[in-house]
């Protein structure tokens, strides 16, 4: 008996081909605006880099510069002043005469004129119609005192000031005479301060302590 063999078809070789996907909607439009992409992307890249690094550079820049322009307009402002000030000194050097020179001078010598202090003092004395039995001097060497409104030590003179101390005895008089004789100390040409009055029954003497000041070179 003969084998009846039934061939099936090759469904593989009939089949028809499969059907080509279509690309997709943003594949397509980033193939057709590509380029137009890119050169954005370029722009935008170089405005973030200039706001990211650029920029606050430029702006460090400027406000350097805007202080170096104010601290040069301060300097040149004191440069000013300066020239005002040296002009109106060289000015007023030209209007003082020789004698208020040789004025302030004696008002804080250069050293402690001790013959010009002494004959101060007897002539304000005979000014005074007082006696003056004698005078001792001595240098006062600069101290530290104690500053009691910021309790620190502080020189008793001002820098570079140096004092000299004069005990002058003085003949027992009348008040109004010894007054006299204290206030014309005072206001003498000279710097003097009177800093001490003491009497002696004994002797019916005053002593005065007077300080006068000078300025060493």
């Amino acid at each position: 008996m003969a084998e009846i063999i039934t061939q099936q078809p090759n469904t593989a070789a009939s089949a028809a081909p499969a059907a080509i996907k279509p690309p997709s909607y943003l594949l397509r439009w980033f193939l057709q605006y590509y380029q137009l992409v890119t050169a954005a992307s370029c722009i935008l890249l170089l405005v973030l880099g200039y706001f990211l690094l650029l920029s606050p550079k430029l702006t460090r820049a400027r406000i350097d510069e805007a202080a170096k322009f104010a601290t040069e307009q301060e300097r040149q402002k004191n440069l000013e002043l300066k020239l005002q000030y040296l002009a109106a000194l060289s000015k007023k050097r030209a209007e003082t005469s020789e004698a208020d020179i040789q004025k302030i001078a004696f008002l804080l010598p250069s050293g402690p004129a001790i013959p010009e202090f002494l004959a101060s003092l007897e002539g304000i004395a005979r000014e005074s119609q007082v006696t003056v039995e004698g005078i001792e001097l001595s240098l006062i060497e600069p101290v530290k005192t104690k500053d009691q409104s910021k309790g620190v030590a502080v020189d008793s003179l001002p820098p570079d000031i140096r004092a000299l101390e004069a005990s002058v005895n003085v003949a027992a008089t009348t008040y109004s005479a010894l007054k006299t004789f204290l206030a014309n100390i005072e206001h003498s040409l000279r710097l003097m301060d009177v800093v001490a009055l003491l009497y002696s029954p004994a002797a019916k003497s005053y002593t005065i302590m007077v300080h006068t000041y000078y300025l060493p070179k």
